[in-house]
């Protein structure tokens, strides 16, 4: 059970038991695995609810709403209600209105979080029932023209997302695979404690099934880098679902070794520590701005609440977190110092 919340697929397992009916081998294990597959659903019921009602805002004042990652593929009707494991809501608006539909949600009743603000999205949101939003006004390591991130504006005049009833339009299953490659192994390269690399892997088995060939779509959506793994990934996802990963032929392949990154991403203390210490690296190596990069570290040092809370657990009572805050740096000194230690 640890080992599947740990890779974040606890739900997608409980779903299949609550499918198949069979009440023969109850166990606690099935208990809390069919547990794990309702809390999703429950979580999935307060996020839709509110991306109906952030829609009906969009639609009284003009903005268009893209729903994104979970939303994007509950829109798409591509994942099955409470197999995949989600906390918030994406939603990419036009960035010439995105501060003005944020600053209207909030007249109406959101509650900010003061969370810091990154480049691709605005300070998150959460709603009157607790339903937590971002809003974004590019997406990350996603194409529709060169040199620049995908825009809500760039994907509706290229005709990439599908209107629906209101202010929403649905991304096509290119975008939708696209996104999730790019938020799996570039945007959350460095921080797979906060979202397991096997949940893009499920994402895009699920989008295989009603599009078998998303991966190759998804190439044109993608810097060159990653477009090259589209292959390896259709090869996993392939070997994955017939059962070819268990083959001699799977021992030692490209596909074989992006699988133990997924895995060892979220269950490998030193792989994952060394995965976050490169994360400085890898803006450097990507061009990132002086600002960029100054907003990194800064981010790295000092993280809002909620980034504290993955870390290190929920902290009870004022004190408590402005000690955890306080103290962050030298835990990040002494993280490294223990990296250093075992690497000798």
């Amino acid at each position: 059970m640890k080992l599947a919340r740990s890779l974040q697929v606890s739900g997608r397992i409980g779903r299949q038991i609550e499918l198949s009916r069979d009440t023969s081998s109850a166990s606690i294990l099935r208990s809390e695995l069919s547990a794990d597959y309702y809390a999703n659903v429950a979580i999935e019921s307060l996020l839709i609810r509110a991306q109906s009602e952030i829609a009906r805002h969009g639609e009284r004042l003009g903005v268009r709403v893209i729903p994104l990652k979970f939303a994007g593929l509950r829109a798409a009707r591509i994942s099955a209600p409470g197999s995949r494991q989600v906390s918030d809501l994406d939603l990419l608006v036009p960035k010439s209105s995105a501060r003005f539909f944020w600053s209207a949600l909030v007249d109406a009743g959101y509650r900010r979080s003061k969370t810091r603000e990154y480049a691709h999205q605005l300070e998150t949101l959460s709603d009157p029932n607790g339903a937590v939003i971002d809003l974004h006004v590019h997406i990350p390591g996603v194409f529709v023209q060169p040199r620049n991130f995908a825009t809500a504006d760039e994907l509706i005049e290229r005709a990439l997302v599908a209107p629906t009833p209101g202010a929403t339009d649905t991304p096509n299953h290119a975008i939708l695979a696209a996104h999730a490659i790019a938020h799996g192994l570039l945007q959350n390269r460095s921080t797979p404690q906060t979202h397991s690399p096997l949940r893009m892997i499920a994402d895009l088995m699920d989008l295989r099934r009603v599009e078998p060939t998303v991966l190759e779509l998804a190439k044109g959506h993608l810097a060159s880098a990653l477009a090259t793994t589209c292959d390896t990934l259709e090869r996993l996802c392939s070997a994955l679902s017939d059962g070819g990963f268990i083959s001699p032929r799977f021992d030692g392949s490209p596909e074989q070794k992006l699988l133990w990154h997924c895995v060892a991403a979220r269950l490998d203390f030193d792989y994952s520590e060394r995965l976050r210490a490169a994360g400085l690296v890898n803006k450097i190596r990507d061009g990132a701005s002086l600002s960029e990069l100054a907003s990194y570290v800064a981010t790295l040092l000092y993280p809002g609440e909620p980034e504290l809370e993955v870390l290190y657990g929920p902290a009870v009572g004022g004190a408590a977190r402005m000690r955890r805050r306080m103290l962050r740096p030298l835990d990040l000194v002494a993280r490294a110092a223990q990296r250093w230690s075992r690497s000798r």
